[in-house]
């Protein structure tokens, strides 16, 4: 029953994210078709600069999907906490216990969860094919090349390197980001007993660190350092959009770093098996 339960939410989450993807690819192409874009341009030469890899970036940043892509954490969070949650708090958990032991159970369970983070880099991925599909222009342009629209533009980072080393690359960082998430949400399961105040408890955490960080650490950082785009570079949500980054290296050693340190803290507070399960004997 907890399997099937498992799999019905995992294609949920997913379904849900490929209709906003699916909408947002719609919109675009109903908003910039060529009889659209004639009746302000003399030619199409502005739509023939759409690469696949330029089109994958707006529509992921952009339109409907990228919008949905501020409060995906709580998405996630709902959908990789539910089965944890549920099993924790109820007598199964000790049942699992018993059979298999708990470390060997409590890790099973946290990456049964982890496994939601790949729901982004799938989509993702479903977006470059359906990108390189209807644009298979693969030529990326430097900014003083385009008329400055956004689906014309690939991400500054994506100009200096392989665009497919930086693809690699950023799924590994949606991974990440999806498993930093998760990893919060799991710590507030340990001791909230209500799993909607769980989930809320775990996404107010996360605009907080990240209203901190903008707010306070960023600016303060930026200013010691003289590095001015320092400013921007402690945000979570920055991980998926990589907006004014100090550098893709700097994006790829934060976020390791915050996949590390909310590890850390997530098997620390599950690490030991007296306090974890006596709590809800």
């Amino acid at each position: 029953m907890k399997k099937i339960l498992n799999k019905k939410l995992y294609i949920l989450t997913i379904s849900f994210m490929l209709l906003a993807l699916i909408i947002s690819i719609i919109m675009h192409l109903t908003k910039y078709s060529d009889v659209e874009w004639l009746k302000y341009f003399d030619d199409l030469s502005g739509l023939r600069k759409i690469s696949k890899f330029s089109f994958w970036w707006y529509i992921g940043t952009n339109e409907l999907y990228g919008t949905i892509a501020y409060i995906f954490p709580i998405i996630l969070l709902t959908a990789s906490c539910y089965s944890f949650f549920t099993i924790y708090h109820s007598g199964y958990f000790q049942n699992i216990i018993l059979i298999a032991g708990y470390k060997k159970s409590i890790v099973s369970e946290i990456l049964k969860s982890w496994l939601y983070s790949l729901i982004l880099p799938i989509i993702s991925l479903i977006s470059f094919f359906i990108s390189g599909f209807i644009y298979p222009n693969k030529k990326i342009l430097a900014y003083s090349e385009t008329d400055g629209f956004p689906f014309q533009l690939v991400n500054k980072f994506m100009e200096s390197i392989n665009p497919y080393v930086f693809i690699v690359i950023y799924m590994l960082l949606l991974i990440l980001f999806g498993i930093i998430i998760i990893n919060i949400g799991l710590c507030f399961a340990r001791y909230i007993k209500k799993y909607y105040l769980s989930c809320l408890a775990s996404f107010i955490t996360i605009i907080f660190f990240e209203n901190f960080n903008n707010l306070l650490i960023a600016p303060l950082v930026a200013k010691i350092t003289g590095i001015t785009k320092m400013a921007n570079g402690f945000s979570i949500y920055n991980i998926y959009y990589l907006d004014s980054c100090p550098s893709f290296l700097w994006m790829i050693i934060f976020t390791i770093l915050l996949f590390c340190l909310t590890s850390i803290i997530l098997f620390k507070i599950y690490n030991k098996k007296e306090d974890v399960v006596l709590d809800y004997e």
